[in-house]
């Protein structure tokens, strides 16, 4: 990283928190898949018990190393975040010998949503915030998984405000958020009411046919909306606020792109609160069969 200026620029080869953050998450996924797999399959589980043991207690090793270097950055100790991640990790294999014996398998399928529910949460709880940033151009990837990673990191509300948004956005970036997070796009007029090409059609017609997919699977948490006011790009994830560079969809393909972080202040949520309460709701509470033009 180095400055320009008085403002930082991320190399390519850095690595943002949240992207760590976003990673570890992956891990206890992987971590304790196979565990899942046995507890929710309808297959007679104790063949497998013993090997299914034998690779987590190898996988363990592992996940610890990489969820202690995520709690201790430089220097900073988040040890109380790093207790819980690693005691409740370990109480997965707990729930193999519970399985062993039918009339307790019910009960190891809500302990295990619930373990995997509190080491996730630790594991938000550590600090990972990254101060304003510019991404080089030509980093369009480095770019995507930096913004990829603060939207599913998203546990009460992500929303997006972007208008010059495409089609594009909706695969990238809001596909994997978590089913209990609410998501709204703020996109302006310009993107689907007043195309001016036959290209400007088509992407008209694409961002309407996916955001109306998505809005059949999330019909009670999801929200778009279309206003004449809006000219800045933010994305909202719970009470972090970005300011972006430019368009989602651009993304540092040929220029920088910045991503300033901006205060969580009252103010601040209350303009991108009002940009929605005055847009034009195309679906939503109040519009539950998706416009279309």
């Amino acid at each position: 990283m180095y400055e320009d200026n008085g403002v930082r620029i991320r190399s390519m080869s850095e690595r943002s928190r949240v992207e760590d953050r976003d990673e570890l998450l992956t891990s206890l996924g992987l971590l304790v898949d196979p565990i899942r797999r046995l507890i929710f399959g309808t297959e007679e589980p104790n063949p497998m018990i013993p090997y299914i043991r034998s690779q987590f207690r190898q996988d363990l090793v592992d996940f610890r190393q990489q969820a202690t270097s995520y709690c201790r950055p430089g220097k900073h100790d988040f040890g109380v975040e790093l207790d819980t991640i690693l005691s409740g990790s370990k109480r997965f294999s707990d729930l193999l010998a519970e399985i062993e014996h039918p009339e307790l398998r019910e009960g190891a399928q809500k302990k295990f949503a619930q373990y995997l529910s509190s080491v996730q949460a630790a594991i938000r709880r550590v600090p990972c915030d990254d101060t304003g940033v510019i991404l080089p151009a030509e980093s369009p990837l480095k770019t995507y998984l930096r913004l990829r990673a603060v939207c599913v990191g998203a546990t009460t509300r992500l929303d997006l405000f972007d208008p010059y948004l495409s089609a594009d956005a909706f695969h990238r970036y809001l596909c994997d958020i978590g089913d209990k997070t609410s998501i709204t796009v703020v996109t302006s007029e310009k993107a689907v009411l007043t195309p001016r090409s036959r290209r400007d059609v088509q992407s008209r017609d694409q961002i309407v046919a996916v955001s109306e997919l998505l809005a059949l699977e999330r019909p009670t948490l999801y929200r778009f909306y279309v206003t004449s006011q809006q000219h800045d790009r933010h994305l909202r994830a719970d009470d972090l606020i970005l300011h972006l560079g430019g368009s989602v969809k651009d993304a540092s393909r040929n220029d920088p792109y910045t991503i300033s972080t901006l205060d969580a202040t009252q103010s601040n949520h209350s303009v991108l609160d009002s940009l929605i309460s005055s847009a034009t709701e195309w679906f939503g509470p109040n519009v539950t069969t998706h416009r279309r033009g």
